[in-house]
């Protein structure tokens, strides 16, 4: 259990700090950046990393129902557009701001619908009316935060992207909110890959090695989420004439590449945290990996000054919002006592 919860409060600081590293980014366009990250975090690391610490990987692809495989790649790829679009909820909200906003709706759709998924019935306890007060409770403080984004947006001339076009805030609260949809994806997309994990358990040694299953579940998924960015990515390059912007540019390959270790390092270690937190461990780690997500992700946006010059009433607004948020989280975990 301890394990457990260790693994998935430093998968979010993790996941909290990776995309630090794209205010070091410049002279690329978005989908330099992010295709770089992608090949690292979505394809290259997740297959390596499940062919070095799952034995019979091949056969156990091969074992299981291809309707599971199919179901874990889908929802891979709705992930993806998740990911794709946080991406752009970053760089258009800003990180404290577009952390606080899409990790919001991800933490609750992301534990409510697995709970779901494994226990139907337990919807209609007393139980499950604490988790739907708790998305309603998230939802205001989704409306709070999106407020205080607002607040500091009019305080400023114009919010510029890389191109120095002005950006709507409500674009970017639009891509904030599909984003959190859509990124809840991955838990989900773990809860329907269990079968996976079950198959890969049995052919290790011992259960101390329990924390490797999960690499035969990311490896399927986030091979989906990679066709997402791909696609992407490769109607940006064809539109934005970027692809000439990779020349000679070392030091943004390897900001991107760190990028994308640093993600999957936060990804694996969720990993790690679930197999070991019980029949309940895809809900109970992902509650915490959301909270450490947007703690870390506030104070990566303050020490970097996104906050510094906004009004006084919009940092009472974040903040507030911000305490709206983790009672919703709070209210999430005890909820798990009346299941």
């Amino acid at each position: 259990m301890i394990t457990g919860l260790v693994a998935s409060a430093f998968s979010g600081i993790l996941n909290g700090s990776f995309a630090l590293q794209m205010k070091k980014i410049t002279n690329w366009e978005w989908e330099n950046t992010w295709f770089v990250y992608a090949l690292v975090a979505m394809l290259i690391l997740p297959i390596l990393t499940a062919f070095v610490s799952v034995p019979g990987l091949v056969d156990i692809y091969m074992q299981v129902d291809s309707l599971v495989l199919f179901k874990t790649l889908f929802t891979g790829i709705l992930f993806g557009i998740g990911s794709v679009t946080f991406g752009l909820g970053l760089h258009l909200a800003g990180l404290s701001l577009g952390n606080s906003i899409m990790v919001g709706i991800i933490s609750v759709t992301g534990s409510l619908v697995p709970m779901i998924m494994i226990s139907p019935k337990s919807i209609f306890t007393i139980g499950g009316s604490i988790l739907l007060l708790a998305m309603l409770i998230s939802i205001i403080g989704v409306i709070f935060l999106s407020i205080a984004g607002k607040l500091q947006n009019e305080a400023k001339e114009s919010v510029s992207n890389s191109n120095n076009k002005t950006v709507s805030f409500k674009v970017a609260l639009f891509v904030c909110v599909i984003s959190g949809i859509f990124s809840s994806m991955l838990n989900i997309s773990l809860v329907l890959g269990l079968p996976i994990a079950e198959l890969a358990q049995a052919n290790l040694p011992d259960s101390v090695s329990s924390y490797r299953t999960y690499n035969a579940v990311w490896a399927v998924t986030l091979n989906g989420t990679f066709i997402a960015y791909l696609l992407y990515c490769v109607f940006l390059f064809v539109k934005n004439k970027s692809l000439v912007k990779y020349k000679n540019n070392a030091p943004n390959f390897l900001k991107a590449v760190l990028m994308g270790g640093l993600w999957f390092s936060c990804i694996s270690l969720y990993g790690a945290g679930v197999a070991n937190l019980g029949k309940l461990g895809a809900t109970i780690g992902w509650l915490i990996l959301m909270s450490f997500t947007v703690i870390v992700g506030n104070l990566w946006g303050i020490f970097t000054g996104e906050w510094k010059d906004a009004p006084q009433k919009a940092k009472r607004k974040m903040i507030t919002g911000l305490i709206i948020l983790f009672s919703s989280v709070v209210l999430v975990a005890v909820s798990k006592f009346f299941l």
